[in-house]
Order: C-alpha cells, then structure tokens, then sequence
C-alpha cells in the first residue's frame, strides 16, 4: 500500500511538471505550441506604396520576419507576405498600422509558415516607430532621427541606429550599432552594442559587449560577461555584475568605486579627485579596467 501511494504521487508530480511546460511553451508562443516550423510565407498579401506623412508606424505580429528599410525614393511603401485573411493593414489617423496573425490551431501545430512583413520608410523619417513581434527575427535599418520601441519574445533583434531605443526581448539576442539613448531589457541573450551615449542595459542570462559609452551608463548582469571598449563618462554611472568578468577599456578621468566579493580587481589609473563617479560590483568574477 505505502509502495502505490508513492507511485501515486510521483505520477502526480509528472503530471503538473508536464502541464506547466505546455503552459510555458504556449505563453512563449502566443496561445499555440509550434513544432516543424515550416519556414516564410512566399504568398504576397500586399505591395503598396503610401505617400503621406506618418507621426507613427505600428507592426504587431505573431510570427514574423519583419523588416524596416531606407526607402530610396522617400516614399513609404509596404510588402507583407503571408495569409491574406490574417492580414490587416490601416493608414488612417495620421499611423501606418500592421497587423498579422499566425493560423489558428489547438494544442500541437505542425508546418507553421511565418508571415513577412517589410516596410520602407524615408531615411529622414523622425517620429515614431513600434514593433511587437511574438516569433521571429527583427531588422531595421539607420533611422537616426527616429524613437523606436521594440517587444520580442522570441528572435533576434538588429538595429542599424536610431536617435533612441526601448527594447525588450524575451529570448534572442540584441545587436545594435548606433544610438543616442538605450534602454534594453533581455531574459536570454547577448547583447551587442556599436556606440552609444546613454545606456541602460539588464541582462538575466548572456553578455553585454559595448563599444563606447560617452555620456552615462548603468548595466546590470545576472550571468555573462560585461566588456565594454571605451567609456566617456559625464554622469555618475553604475556596473553590475552577479556571476562573470567585467572588462573596461580606455576611460576618461573617473573615479572608479570598484567592489569584488569572489574574484580579482584591477584598475590601471584611478582618479580619486574626478567629479564622475563610476561605481563597478561584482559578485563573482574578476573586475579589469585597462585605462
């Protein structure tokens, strides 16, 4: 008797560690579990070129491609591959609106085909850009002028420039080139930053590389390496690490408060007198700054 009860509630167990994975991997992916992914759509729904000036663009989908262009006629223009009754696009209120759903299904869906959507865009262009893609990999293009705000939950991101950026990414990495103002938040990822003049970066599990910072940074890492080239600071400014190595380049004249519970510090050229402060903890991992 002792021995079925034991086998009682190890299936038990079983059972709810079975159903909280299906509820993760459908969370993950929107309501419907994937599996075989069945590569992009090549059925066209759209191609429309769009004069106009937009205060903003919208892309909302569920499984996608998405791309953003440099238009090369100043035109705006808009190319969607994918299900044509799962498409919807609005240009009314002064926005450019897309929209695309993945087909429906319950429980395992099998041969699932992302949509494409891609959309060309002046390269003055100064206002507003949005995208919330559930699956799927994200690029745009050098909109120096232009705010973007960006939601992934599973897919790499690629951003050539923009004047600033608001990222969050679930699972995937992070890549941009250039940008004025940086706010990134990622799960599962690394990221890799160009250069920068504001930074604001959490990572739970990858590395952060930066290039150079010229203005303020405060990154914050739970597991992965932090490696950042040059840093020219003119705000207080903060590193965090919990498990991993910070590396620091060249730095102007900072001090640097440098704190290490497991590990080793080593700092070329500290100036304690300096008026910006660069406050670097580490939990475990060496912190080196090679100024």
């Amino acid at each position: 008797m002792k021995n079925k009860s034991i086998i009682i509630i190890l299936v038990v167990v079983l059972v709810l560690v079975g159903l909280g994975l299906i509820i993760l991997m459908a969370n993950l992916l929107g309501g419907s579990i994937n599996f075989g992914f069945g590569g992009v759509s090549d059925e066209l729904v759209m191609d429309e070129f769009i004069d106009g000036d937009y205060s903003n663009i919208s892309i909302s989908t569920d499984m996608s491609e998405i791309m953003i262009k440099n238009s090369s006629d100043d035109r705006f223009r808009v190319v969607v591959y994918g299900y044509k009754e799962r498409t919807s696009f609005d240009k009314s209120n002064n926005e450019l609106n897309i929209k695309t759903k993945a087909k429906s299904c319950f429980g395992f869906c099998f041969n699932q085909k992302a949509s494409k959507v891609i959309v060309y865009v002046p390269s003055s262009y100064n206002k507003e850009m949005n995208v919330d893609n559930r699956y799927g990999d994200i690029e745009i293009e050098k909109f120096m002028d232009s705010k973007m705000t960006i939601v992934a939950k599973a897919g790499d991101v690629r951003i050539d420039g923009g004047r600033e950026i608001d990222i969050k990414n679930d699972f995937g990495n992070i890549k941009i080139d250039n940008v004025r103002t940086l706010r990134a938040k990622a799960s599962c990822g690394n990221i890799k930053v160009g250069e920068a003049e504001y930074v604001d970066i959490k990572n739970d599990y990858g590395d952060i590389d930066v290039d150079s910072v010229t203005n303020y940074l405060n990154i914050e890492e739970s597991c992965g390496d932090i490696e950042i080239g040059s840093i020219d600071l003119k705000n207080n400014s903060r590193i965090k690490n919990s498990l991993g190595n910070i590396n620091i380049g060249s730095t102007n004249e900072v001090y640097i408060d440098a704190k290490v519970d497991l590990g080793e510090s080593k700092i070329n050229n500290n100036y304690r007198e300096a008026k910006v402060e660069l406050e670097v903890e580490n939990n475990c991992g060496n912190i080196t700054v090679d100024n």
